[in-house]
């Protein structure tokens, strides 16, 4: 008999392996946080609480949450949190210090007037820069005192520099509306309009600097009708650059050393 090689009766052993299955898992994904804040929110209750928040830690946490804009809702926000300087001074707004701000926007909402009423401003110290103001009425007609700075609307110093001021508006402060003062302070206010503060619109001085640019109006910021004469001028600044101004009177324009570039003045007489 002829009989095939055994090596071909021997069949190779069939191994069964275990399958992987293919369903995919579904996976978790965290939403990234949202760098717009609404005042007010869940999140954010009202315009105290925010101020509160800027605050805490010195401003740290805030950091923290990658907040790059705060949209105001219209209306009037009466400021009733209090704040202490470094000197534990204490006053009604928001005291910012340190590098945790810079680019940070608070917008006003546009659909009507956005009122910040009765609190201060106070931005001190050369790490607070590149810091904006859009679209915001602020008034302090009643927190007059013993610091030079209580009373004012938006009072910066110690070196704190390029705070902008877009479309603001300072009224009825009890002092100035916009106060800039030592070297290296610096801010600037396009579009904006001061009237009815009792020692002026704005003063720069000790070296500050005002710089007053502008898209939309002619003058491209407008200051009438604040208490003039003497240093309650208007405008009193040591040095202003890319000036332009619409007042009311002439002695509302007021810089005593003369240091001007690229100024505009355009003086409107009103009628009482």
């Amino acid at each position: 008999h002829n009989f095939p090689p055994m090596a071909s009766l021997v069949q190779p052993a069939t191994t069964i392996l275990p399958t992987e299955s293919t369903t995919e898992q579904p996976t978790t994904t965290t939403a990234p946080p949202t760098p717009i804040l609404h005042v007010p929110s869940p999140e954010c209750p009202s315009v105290d609480a925010l101020f509160q928040q800027l605050m805490e830690l010195g401003g740290l946490t805030w950091s923290k949450r990658n907040i790059t804009t705060v949209i105001i809702a219209a209306g009037t926000h009466r400021i009733d949190h209090v704040a202490q300087d470094a000197d534990e001074a204490t006053f009604t707004g928001v005291y910012l210090k340190g590098p945790h701000y810079q680019h940070l926007i608070i917008r006003g909402e546009t659909t009507d007037k956005t009122i910040l009423s009765g609190g201060l401003i106070l931005c001190t110290g050369p790490d607070v820069h590149h810091l904006v103001f859009e679209d915001l009425f602020i008034t302090n007609g009643d927190q007059a005192g013993w610091r030079s700075w209580m009373g004012n609307g938006l009072y910066v110093d110690d070196g704190a520099h390029d705070v902008r001021c877009t479309r603001c508006t300072f009224y009825d402060c009890e002092k100035l509306g916009v106060f800039v003062g030592d070297v290296k302070s610096h801010v600037v206010l396009s579009d904006c309009v001061m009237h009815g503060n009792k020692r002026g619109g704005a003063m720069a001085s000790e070296g500050g600097a005002i710089d007053i640019l502008g898209e939309y109006t002619q003058g491209t910021c407008v200051v009438v009708g604040n208490v003039v004469g003497g240093a309650a001028a208007a405008i009193v600044c040591d040095r202003l650059r890319s000036f332009a101004i619409v007042c009311d009177r002439l002695r509302s324009f007021s810089v005593p050393n003369k240091v001007l570039s690229s100024c505009r003045v355009v003086v409107l007489f009103l009628q009482e």
